[in-house]
């Protein structure tokens, strides 16, 4: 979904999911105005690479334009060479949490608890391979598509870009977000 006429933020986080013998790392991006994971990646290394690839992934789903607005904690994996090298090429506004405060990345960390309520807390992943098979069916079948957000009038984000692109439906919602957004 390409946006303009509005100045995208995208929210980024890491968090470990543990595995038998040790940890998988998982990278997410989320879209701020939909509440949709847009990026993800899971590595078993919390290396910068996981991030980069997130990062990719979310371009490469949303096609943005210049001007977005990019935050992340203050971790290496965000302030690292490649990762803002990628954050120039295309223009993203680079943002980052102050020093110790982890309620400048509210959004993302919410994110966070909620994967790890609905799905880590529920399951117990063996393996590297246990995490990569589930953790991308919640992220695309059930968070994109199934989860309500009250910030979005209690719809799924996949649901919610799904009125965007359709004026009668957006027009239906009402929501003062809504009119400012042209798509």
């Amino acid at each position: 979904m390409e946006v303009t006429g509005i100045n995208q933020v995208w929210v980024s986080d890491i968090t470990y999911i543990r595995v038998l013998t040790g940890f998988v790392y998982l990278a997410v991006i989320l879209d701020l105005f939909s509440r949709r994971v847009i990026g993800w990646a899971l590595s078993k290394s919390i290396r910068h690479e996981l991030t980069v690839t997130a990062l990719r992934m979310a371009i490469e789903a949303r096609n943005p334009g210049a001007g977005v607005i990019h935050h992340s904690d203050r971790g290496v994996q965000y302030a690292c060479d490649d990762y803002v090298a990628l954050l120039d090429e295309y223009g993203f506004q680079g943002s980052m949490s102050a020093p110790g405060n982890p309620y400048d990345n509210a959004f993302a960390e919410s994110f966070m608890k909620t994967l790890k309520n609905e799905e880590v807390h529920l399951c117990e992943y063996e393996s590297f391979t246990d995490v990569a098979e589930q953790i991308p069916q919640f992220i695309e079948a059930v968070y994109n598509q199934k989860r309500v957000h009250s910030g979005i009038q209690y719809l799924p984000p996949a649901e919610f870009e799904a009125i965007l692109q359709d004026k009668k439906r957006k027009a239906s919602l009402g929501q003062v977000t809504l009119k400012l957004a042209e798509y």
